[in-house]
C-alpha cells in the first residue's frame, strides 16, 4: 500500500492506494493465440534452418540466422506483468481480449501493439538509453512539463514557462489595472479593519538561474523588461500595496556561491526561501512585535530526487553531486492537513508564536512557512489558490486574522487575471 505524506511540491494522491500482485492477463481464447503463434515462429524458424542446411554450407550464414531469431525473440522472452510503471507514473496496458461479446475483437492487433510495447523486455532501459542518445546528439531535451538546460539543470515548461524566461509578452494596460484593482481591494477591506496584506512574487528559477537554460531558446526582451518588472512598477505606483519581488536580493545572494534553488527540481531551496522571509519580516515588523526567529547555522545535505526526476524520469537521473544548505532550526508548530478536502491547504499552530495569518498561494509557500514563517506566527492557514471569495474574508473576521498573504510565482501571475474582483467594502 502507498500513503502519500501530502507534501507538496511532490506528488500527492488523495487518499492511500493498493498495489497488488500481478495478475493473469490472458484469458482462455488469448492463451490460445499466443500458442498459434509461438508455433508459428517455431515452425518458421525450423523451416529457414532446415533451407540453410540443405542449400549452404557457410556456417557464418546458419549462425546469422540463428543470431537474428534470438534477437527476434528476446523482447519476448520476460513479459513485464506490472500494473502500473512508478517511473513513467501511470498504468500498463492490459493484454487484449480475442472475443468480445461473442464475436471477435477487431482492434486486437492494435491492442496486442500497445500491450507488447509497454510490457517487453528490457523496455525501460532502452527508452532510458534512446533518450541519452538524442540529448547528446540534438541536445533540445524536453517532454509536456520539463526541459533541461546546460549540465542537467531542469526548468519548467508548464504555464508557459519558457515564454516567461523569454520575456515574449507582458501585461496590456487594462491588464495591469485589473490586477492592481484586485490587490487594492483586498489591501482596502484588510486596512478598514487594522489587518495588513502582503503580496510576495517569487521569481521563476530561470530568471534566477538562466545561465544553465537551453542554448536553443533564446531571450527575447532582457530581465529587466519583464512583465513581472512592468507589473511591479504599476502596482507600487498606483496602489498602496506592499509587494515583494526578491529577484535582485536572491540573484546577490546566488552571486555568493549558494544554491538558492534545486538543480532537479523548479522550487526554490530552504536558503532561496530565507531570502524572501527575511524581506518579509522586516516589513512586518513596521506594524508587529514578532518572535525572534533567524537561522545562523546549516548543515549540507543532497537533494537526489526532486520534481523534475518525477516528471521527467528518462532524461534526469538522480543528483548525488549537489550539495544544499539545510537550517538547523528548532520546529515549534503542528500541521493539519487535508483542511476543506484538499491536502494543500493546512492549519499550522505554534504555541510560542504570536499573531495569525492567512496564506493564500502555491506550492512556493511550502519552505517559506514550513522553515521560518512557521516557526514565528501561531496560527497559520494556507490555502491552494489566488483568489479570496467572501467566504474568505468572513473566515478571516471569525477567526481574528492578523496578516494576509497572497503569494503568487512569477509565471502564474496571468492566473490573477481571473479572479473575481471582491465586492466588499
Amino acid at each position: 500500500m502507498l500513503i502519500s505524506n501530502q507534501v507538496d511540491p511532490y506528488i500527492v494522491f488523495s487518499q492511500p492506494f493498493d498495489i497488488k500482485a500481478p495478475k493473469s492477463y490472458l484469458s482462455g481464447d488469448s492463451m490460445i493465440l499466443l500458442l498459434i503463434l509461438c508455433s508459428l515462429s517455431f515452425a518458421l524458424c525450423w523451416l529457414a534452418l532446415a533451407f540453410l542446411f540443405a542449400h549452404s554450407s557457410r556456417v557464418e550464414n546458419i549462425l546469422f540466422l540463428l543470431v537474428f531469431f534470438v534477437l527476434l525473440l528476446l523482447p519476448a522472452s520476460h513479459i513485464n506483468r506490472a500494473e502500473t510503471n512508478m517511473a513513467e507514473n501511470r498504468r500498463l496496458a492490459v493484454f487484449p481480449k480475442l472475443s468480445l461479446d461473442g464475436s471477435i475483437n477487431r482492434e486486437f492487433g492494435r491492442e496486442f501493439d500497445t500491450w507488447f510495447n509497454d510490457r517487453f523486455f528490457l523496455r525501460q532501459q532502452l527508452v532510458q538509453r534512446y533518450n541519452l542518445l538524442v540529448r547528446k546528439i540534438n541536445g533540445n531535451l524536453q517532454n509536456r512539463y520539463i526541459v533541461v538546460g546546460k549540465d542537467g539543470w531542469a526548468f519548467s515548461k508548464d504555464d508557459n514557462g519558457i515564454k516567461n524566461y523569454q520575456n515574449k509578452t507582458v501585461f496590456t494596460d487594462k491588464e495591469e489595472q485589473y490586477i492592481a484593482d484586485y490587490l487594492q481591494r483586498v489591501d482596502n477591506w484588510c486596512r478598514a479593519r487594522g489587518k495588513h496584506f502582503y503580496f510576495i512574487i517569487p521569481p521563476d528559477k530561470s530568471k534566477i538561474y538562466g545561465e544553465y537554460y537551453p542554448s536553443w531558446i533564446k531571450k527575447v526582451k532582457p530581465d529587466s523588461e519583464s512583465r513581472t518588472y512592468h507589473l511591479v512598477d504599476y502596482i507600487r505606483s498606483h496602489t498602496t500595496v506592499t509587494v515583494f519581488y526578491p529577484r535582485e536580493e536572491i540573484i546577490a545572494e546566488k552571486d555568493k556561491g549558494k544554491l538558492l534553488y534545486f538543480k532537479n527540481d523548479i522550487h526554490w531551496t530552504q536558503a532561496g526561501a530565507y531570502i524572501a522571509y527575511q524581506l518579509m519580516r522586516k516589513e512586518m515588523e513596521k506594524g508587529y512585535e514578532l518572535p525572534p526567529f533567524s537561522q545562523r547555522e546549516w548543515k549540507p545535505y543532497a537533494y537526489p530526487k526532486g520534481d523534475a526526476n518525477i516528471l521527467f524520469p528518462d532524461a534526469m537521473p538522480p543528483d548525488t553531486v549537489k550539495r544544499y544548505d539545510h537550517p538547523l532550526i528548532p520546529i515549534y508548530f503542528t500541521v493539519k492537513e487535508e483542511v476543506e478536502g484538499d491536502p494543500r491547504n493546512r492549519h499550522y499552530y505554534n504555541p510560542q508564536g504570536k499573531y495569525a495569518a492567512l496564506f493564500m498561494r502555491d506550492s512556493f509557500s511550502t519552505l517559506l512557512v514550513d522553515c521560518w514563517f512557521g516557526n514565528v506566527f501561531e496560527r497559520i492557514t494556507m490555502r491552494w489558490r489566488y483568489n479570496l471569495t467572501p467566504d474568505d474574508f468572513k473566515y478571516i473576521e471569525d477567526n481574528q486574522i492578523d496578516i494576509v498573504v497572497l503569494e503568487t510565482l512569477e509565471r502564474m501571475l496571468p492566473k490573477l487575471l481571473n479572479v473575481e474582483l471582491p465586492q466588499n467594502n
